[in-house]
Protein backbone atom coordinates (compact mmCIF):
# COMPACT_ATOMS: atom_id res chain seq x y z
CA UNK A 1 0.00 0.00 0.00
CA UNK A 2 2.95 2.52 0.91
CA UNK A 3 3.96 1.81 -3.02
CA UNK A 4 0.93 3.03 -4.38
CA UNK A 5 0.49 6.09 -2.12
CA UNK A 6 -2.79 4.31 -0.16
CA UNK A 7 -3.68 4.77 2.91
CA UNK A 8 -6.44 4.42 5.99
CA UNK A 9 -5.25 0.92 7.20
CA UNK A 10 -2.39 1.91 8.93
CA UNK A 11 -4.01 1.39 11.77
CA UNK A 12 -3.94 -2.49 11.50
CA UNK A 13 -0.34 -2.66 10.74
CA UNK A 14 0.73 -6.05 12.70
CA UNK A 15 -2.86 -7.68 13.23
CA UNK A 16 -2.71 -11.27 12.36
CA UNK A 17 -5.95 -10.90 10.61
CA UNK A 18 -7.09 -11.51 6.64
CA UNK A 19 -8.75 -8.36 5.02
CA UNK A 20 -12.43 -10.83 5.03
CA UNK A 21 -12.11 -11.53 8.44
CA UNK A 22 -11.54 -7.73 9.74
CA UNK A 23 -14.85 -7.15 7.30
CA UNK A 24 -16.89 -10.14 9.17
CA UNK A 25 -15.87 -9.15 12.71
CA UNK A 26 -15.75 -5.31 11.85
CA UNK A 27 -12.48 -4.68 12.82
CA UNK A 28 -12.05 -1.50 14.96
CA UNK A 29 -8.43 -0.24 16.57
CA UNK A 30 -7.90 3.24 18.01
CA UNK A 31 -11.07 4.75 16.89
CA UNK A 32 -10.66 3.50 13.37
CA UNK A 33 -13.66 0.96 12.12
CA UNK A 34 -12.95 -1.24 8.96
CA UNK A 35 -16.81 -0.72 7.84
CA UNK A 36 -16.16 3.10 7.43
CA UNK A 37 -14.09 2.24 4.89
CA UNK A 38 -15.60 -0.45 2.59
CA UNK A 39 -17.26 -0.02 -0.44
CA UNK A 40 -18.20 -3.44 -1.10
CA UNK A 41 -18.00 -7.33 -0.25
CA UNK A 42 -17.45 -9.66 -2.67
CA UNK A 43 -19.22 -12.95 -1.42
CA UNK A 44 -19.76 -16.42 -2.20
CA UNK A 45 -23.13 -18.36 -0.83
CA UNK A 46 -25.39 -21.25 -2.34
CA UNK A 47 -28.78 -19.13 -3.06
CA UNK A 48 -26.86 -16.60 -5.36
CA UNK A 49 -23.47 -17.43 -6.10
CA UNK A 50 -20.77 -15.10 -6.08
CA UNK A 51 -21.58 -11.16 -5.67
CA UNK A 52 -21.00 -7.86 -4.47
CA UNK A 53 -22.94 -6.79 -1.31
CA UNK A 54 -22.81 -2.75 -1.49
CA UNK A 55 -21.36 -1.13 2.18
CA UNK A 56 -25.26 0.31 2.44
CA UNK A 57 -26.62 -2.91 2.13
CA UNK A 58 -25.21 -4.84 4.90
CA UNK A 59 -25.48 -3.64 8.67
CA UNK A 60 -22.22 -3.07 11.00
CA UNK A 61 -21.95 -2.89 14.68
CA UNK A 62 -19.61 -3.68 17.50
CA UNK A 63 -17.46 -6.51 16.16
CA UNK A 64 -20.44 -7.50 14.44
CA UNK A 65 -21.66 -7.50 10.79
CA UNK A 66 -25.02 -8.93 9.14
CA UNK A 67 -22.71 -11.38 7.95
CA UNK A 68 -23.01 -13.29 10.99
CA UNK A 69 -26.52 -14.11 9.81
CA UNK A 70 -25.69 -15.34 6.07
CA UNK A 71 -24.24 -18.32 4.94
CA UNK A 72 -21.70 -16.84 2.92
CA UNK A 73 -17.99 -16.90 2.65
CA UNK A 74 -15.99 -13.10 2.06
CA UNK A 75 -13.70 -13.43 -1.19
CA UNK A 76 -13.01 -9.98 -1.47
CA UNK A 77 -13.06 -6.43 -0.44
CA UNK A 78 -13.46 -2.99 -1.88
CA UNK A 79 -11.92 -0.73 0.12
CA UNK A 80 -12.18 3.60 -0.17
CA UNK A 81 -8.62 4.72 1.11
CA UNK A 82 -7.02 8.02 0.73
CA UNK A 83 -4.18 9.47 -1.60
CA UNK A 84 -1.41 10.08 0.65
CA UNK A 85 2.72 9.82 0.30
CA UNK A 86 4.26 7.14 1.13
CA UNK A 87 6.70 8.51 3.54
CA UNK A 88 3.71 9.68 6.09
CA UNK A 89 2.00 6.12 5.37
CA UNK A 90 5.05 4.59 6.61
CA UNK A 91 5.34 7.07 9.54
CA UNK A 92 1.95 6.43 10.40
CA UNK A 93 2.50 2.84 10.40
CA UNK A 94 5.26 2.77 12.39
CA UNK A 95 3.55 5.06 15.13
CA UNK A 96 0.41 2.45 15.15
CA UNK A 97 3.47 -0.34 15.39
CA UNK A 98 5.26 1.01 18.22
CA UNK A 99 1.84 1.91 20.28
CA UNK A 100 1.20 -2.23 19.40
CA UNK A 101 3.89 -3.53 20.94
CA UNK A 102 3.71 -1.25 24.34
CA UNK A 103 0.19 -1.89 24.70
CA UNK A 104 0.22 -5.34 23.61
CA UNK A 105 3.32 -6.60 24.27
CA UNK A 106 4.05 -10.41 22.30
Amino acid sequence: MTENGRSGLEFAAGVPATIGGMVYMNFECWGNEISSMVDAVYIFNQAKGCHWVSRKDYSASYRWTSFHEMECIILAVRLNLKTESSIKIKSNINAFLNERKEKQPV
